[in-house]
């Protein structure tokens, strides 16, 4: 698993509606040099599929040129060997060919193994049970995060509302997965936001259980928001639409949270309550993002300009 950290920093607001059109025009030009890719994209491989087929079509030619004298001659073969009579008898031609009995066969099968004592056999059901409960609750934390993924923010937030087991069953998984990481990309952060003043206040979008609150709200004063409130740190929303005032927060941070179809929305929606020149951090696995210019540039139209990028590589055993 490789994870990369974003630093950004809010834009002045300069320009107003001349910027904002630029924008939309810019945005309306990559639109289009995105069709085009794709539909010269859809012509290469309708191109390369026909000439794939015509390449099999002539091969099968070929083969078949091939074998046809090799069959002719097998078939002469046999009926040369048909008309000449066997002097064999039945009983000759259809002798076995094997002498194994079943005496010879129990005599070669394997001894029997020593059956395992009350203890030992009552040991291996408990660690193969305690292996499938694991197995079951990493499937089901894989399930969720991929139906987080491919859902928009609000469909996830009424489902955790509805089934906050659900939200229990996903961090219990994660926190599982966190275990096995030598470094944790939240880690960074804690330790980027205790380089600032000490009147600060932060926001930590997707916290899951506060973790980055609990660790710096003796100094700075930190929201912490996700789908479900694990404790009294934590505020229950939609990250599309957080309590807050606009231009009220100096950091906000997205650490493994951007999570849903509309996650560009969580990040406006950062903007509206970061403060001018206000800075925000994003850590993400590098899979979502394996073109970053295409992030960098969505994030400089959203109002960010970037600062720093870090990259870790973690393997998950």
């Amino acid at each position: 698993l490789l994870w990369e950290m974003f630093a950004f920093s809010k834009k002045s607001a300069k320009g107003g509606k001349a910027k904002e059109k630029r924008q939309k025009v810019q945005q309306k030009k990559e639109k289009q040099a995105h069709n085009n890719r794709v539909k010269l994209r859809l012509i290469e491989i309708e191109r390369a599929t026909d000439e794939r087929l015509e390449e099999d079509i002539r091969s099968e030619k070929r083969k078949l040129e091939i074998l046809a004298p090799v069959k002719k001659s097998k078939r002469s073969k046999i009926e040369e060997e048909s008309s000449t009579e066997s002097t064999e008898t039945p009983q000759e031609q259809w002798k076995p060919t094997y002498s194994l009995t079943l005496n010879h066969l129990k005599a070669d099968a394997n001894p029997k193994k020593k059956k395992p004592s009350s203890d030992e056999s009552e040991k291996n059901t408990k660690e193969t049970m305690e292996e499938r409960r694991a197995r079951l609750k990493a499937a089901h934390f894989r399930s969720l995060n991929e139906e987080m993924y491919t859902s928009d923010g609000n469909t996830s937030f009424e489902k955790f509302k509805t089934n906050p087991e659900l939200f229990e069953a996903y961090h219990e998984g994660y926190r599982h997965q966190v275990e096995k990481w030598p470094t944790n990309p939240l880690d960074h952060m804690i330790e980027y936001a205790r380089k600032m003043p000490k009147n600060t206040v932060m926001a930590d979008f997707g916290c899951g259980e506060a973790k980055f609150a609990q660790t710096l709200h003796k100094k700075y004063k930190v929201h912490s928001f996700d789908l479900v409130a694990a404790n009294e740190l934590v505020t229950a929303c939609d990250m599309t639409h957080v309590p807050l005032e606009d231009q009220s927060i100096d950091l906000a941070i997205f650490c493994l949270s951007l999570m849903g179809t509309n996650y560009i929305e969580f990040v406006r929606e950062a903007y509206r309550v970061l403060k001018p020149n206000g800075y925000l951090l994003v850590a993400e696995v590098t899979s979502r993002f394996d073109k970053f210019n295409r992030f960098g540039r969505a994030m400089e139209s959203l109002g960010f300009d970037m600062m720093s990028k870090v990259r870790c590589h973690v393997r998950v055993m």
